[in-house]
């Protein structure tokens, strides 16, 4: 969970930097990424909210 923390830390500091530059194509680019790195965690985070 600690490291899916910092790594949205990261990602919330690298977008507010691509926000005030308003680097859309260099977003457009990392959203795929970005899904592929959280989505499984997120998905495993949300199962042990349920349970």
């Amino acid at each position: 969970m600690l490291l899916l923390a910092q790594k949205m830390n990261k990602f919330n500091i690298l977008w507010h930097r691509l926000e005030e530059r308003s680097e859309i194509k260099t977003v457009s680019l990392l959203l795929p990424m970005l899904k592929q790195i959280l989505a499984p965690n997120i998905q495993v985070q949300l199962i042990q909210l349920k349970a």
